[in-house]
């Protein structure tokens, strides 16, 4: 019987060549790693600070358990912010190495980027792709030709 378990595979990064690995089950594989996506984030103390400002929000019906699970979640988050923007500014630590060295930081700091790009996406104003008004040319095709 064969094993569905997926496996994990490995490439290069695309831009400093350490190795990536992923599963091959998922449907979009990472073109950098760890190190060069957290360089890409350039305001991780703003949205750490951010997270430290939020305050908890419930909306829908949740059970009482759900509910704790939720806070519970959130104070972690808000200690994990807590603590890596005191090792940032007190000791002076690089914020990309101390996320490289704290698993959960780093997840959070990938989750917050994530929401905050999803916020400035959707706050955006669209233009609209075609005018309001489009020609008879574009319509229907050139007056000139009859239909056969």
């Amino acid at each position: 019987m064969e094993s569905t378990k997926s496996r994990w595979l490995e490439k290069t990064c695309d831009k400093c060549g350490e190795p990536v690995f992923f599963m091959e089950s998922w449907s979009t594989i990472p073109k950098f790693c760890t190190l060069c996506r957290l360089k890409k984030i350039e305001n991780i103390p703003r949205l750490l600070r951010q997270c430290l400002q939020r305050k908890i929000q419930i909306k829908g019906n949740f059970k009482t358990s759900e509910l704790q699970q939720f806070r519970a979640k959130r104070q972690e988050e808000h200690a994990i912010a807590k603590q890596a923007l005191h090792l940032a500014l007190h000791e002076n630590s690089d914020l990309v190495e101390v996320c490289i060295a704290n698993k959960d930081l780093r997840d959070l700091v990938f989750r917050l980027h994530k929401a905050d790009l999803l916020e400035h996406k959707t706050t955006e104003k669209f233009e609209q792709p075609l005018p309001l008004h489009i020609g008879r040319f574009l319509q229907g095709g050139s007056p000139g030709l009859k239909k056969r």
